[in-house]
C-alpha cells in the first residue's frame, strides 16, 4: 500500500533566513517529504493530520525549500549549499504542510516518521534572498500506446535569476525539456533529458551560478514533456506527472504556477 498524508503547523518564532534543511526519514520505503507552503484558501488548522490534496489528484502547492548546489556542501543530508549571505525566507507567522508519502512493498505494517532539521539565520544577516518556483501542468491525457508531447509556459518576473532547475515524471516519461523563453522567441536550454526509470526517485536537476539564467522582461520558463505510453489504458495526472521545480532569487517570494490548458 501507498499512503500520502499531510500535517499542518506555523512558523511562530522571529523572521529568519533559512540556510540548511535536512530530512529524516526510512529511504527503503519513502517516496517523498517536502514542507509546502500553506496556501490561503487552504482551511485545515495547525495539528491537522489529513490525507493530501495531491492524493486525489489536487495540485500540490510550492516548497518552501528546495535543493539548491551553490557551494562547497556543510553537511550530511543538506540540501542547501550556498555562499554566506544567502538564504530562504522564513517569517513569522509562516503556514506550511509537511507532504509525507511512503510505499509499504512488505507484507507487514510498518511505523514510519519523518523530520525536517532547519539552520537558520537573524534576517538582517541575508544579504540574497531566494526562493523557489513550482510549475505543473496537470490537465493532460496519454492515450494507450501512443507517443504525446505537452509544453507549457509559465512567467518569470524580470530580474528572476534561476539558480537550479528539477524534473519530474513517473514510469511513462520519454523526455523532459525546461527552457528559458524570451519575448522574442529566443530560447536558453536549462535542461534536456531523456527519461530513465530510476529518473522519478532521483530527479535529473541542473545548477547554475549567480548571473547565469537571468529573466529578462516578458521572459518565461517552458515545460516540454514526452511521454510514451504502453499501458492498456488511457494515463491522466496524478499517474504522470510534468512538474518543474528549482529555486531562484529576485522572485519576491515562493511562486506556484499551474497551467490547466495545454
Amino acid at each position: 500500500t501507498d499512503l500520502e498524508m499531510c500535517y499542518y503547523g506555523s512558523y511562530n518564532g522571529p523572521d529568519v533566513g533559512v540556510n540548511s534543511f535536512v530530512q529524516f526519514h526510512p529511504f527503503d520505503f519513502h517516496h517523498h517529504s517536502f514542507l509546502r507552503n500553506t496556501p490561503d484558501e487552504d482551511t485545515d488548522e495547525d495539528g491537522a493530520f489529513v490525507p493530501c490534496p495531491s492524493a486525489s489528484g489536487g495540485m500540490a502547492r510550492s516548497q518552501i525549500f528546495q535543493a539548491v548546489k551553490l557551494a562547497d556542501p556543510k553537511g550530511d543530508g543538506d540540501w542547501i549549499s550556498v555562499p554566506d549571505g544567502y538564504a530562504f525566507s522564513f517569517p513569522s507567522g509562516q503556514r506550511w504542510y509537511a507532504d509525507l508519502h511512503y510505499i509499504n512493498t512488505t507484507e507487514k505494517p510498518l511505523l514510519v516518521n519523518t523530520a525536517f532539521n532547519l539552520g537558520v539565520v537573524p534576517a538582517e544577516e541575508v544579504d540574497t534572498w531566494i526562493s523557489t518556483y513550482d510549475f505543473d501542468i496537470c490537465d493532460f491525457t496519454l492515450p494507450t500506446q501512443e507517443m504525446t508531447s505537452v509544453s507549457f509556459d509559465c512567467p518569470l518576473p524580470a530580474g528572476a535569476n534561476v539558480l537550479s532547475v528539477f524534473a519530474h515524471m513517473h514510469e511513462a516519461g520519454e523526455n523532459y525539456l525546461v527552457e528559458l523563453v524570451g519575448a522574442d522567441g529566443t530560447a536558453q536550454t536549462l535542461l534536456e533529458t531523456a527519461w530513465g526509470l530510476d529518473y522519478r526517485y532521483s530527479p535529473p536537476n541542473e545548477t547554475y551560478q549567480p548571473g547565469e539564467m537571468v529573466a529578462q522582461e516578458g521572459d518565461v520558463l517552458r515545460t516540454t514533456c514526452t511521454w510514451n505510453n504502453t499501458t492498456d489504458h488511457d494515463i491522466m495526472c496524478p499517474e504522470e506527472m510534468c512538474t518543474t521545480q528549482g529555486v531562484a532569487s529576485g522572485m519576491n517570494g515562493m511562486t506556484y504556477c499551474e497551467r490547466a490548458d495545454p
